[in-house]
């Protein structure tokens, strides 16, 4: 939890650093450098911290199966809900990192983002998808 309330922060620090980095000079040919230089800078930061949420929330999707598998049977509805809320803020965390892309100039950096975000996409629908089949198939045998 803590760990994700730090990209939070590290997110909206992100932000706020690539904002004042389009801010800056760009009346010279080293004020362009320097602004083009912080720009890719702040876009990188502004990427890998949605990637670091994709990539704790899929390790906390796969974490939930064992919750489905041995968890008090009485709070297997809020495990469907949890599969549901980490898929969402996954999700977002991937629709984050795209939208930077396009700031990108580093083509190579910007085909392994594009990769990771359709693998770990991929990852994410097959294993919510599965959690919430395991979800629905408990709570139908418990009304029985």
């Amino acid at each position: 939890r803590s760990c994700m309330l730090g990209l939070i922060d590290a997110d909206t620090k992100a932000f706020q650093s690539m904002m004042e980095a389009y801010r800056l000079p760009k009346e010279t040919i080293e004020e362009i450098k320097l602004r083009d230089l912080r720009i890719q800078d702040a876009t990188i930061r502004g990427i890998e911290t949605p990637k670091a949420v994709a990539e704790r929330s899929l390790s906390a999707l796969y974490l939930l199966d064992l919750f489905v598998e041995y968890g008090n049977s009485s709070a297997i509805s809020d495990i469907g809900v949890g599969a549901l809320l980490l898929h969402a803020g996954l999700e977002g965390a991937l629709l984050n990192m795209k939208i930077n892309l396009p700031s990108l100039t580093d083509k190579e950096k910007v085909a392994m983002y594009v990769r990771f975000i359709e693998e770990t996409k991929q990852e994410s629908e097959a294993i919510s998808s599965s959690l919430l089949s395991s979800v629905h198939h408990k709570l139908n045998q418990s009304m029985v």
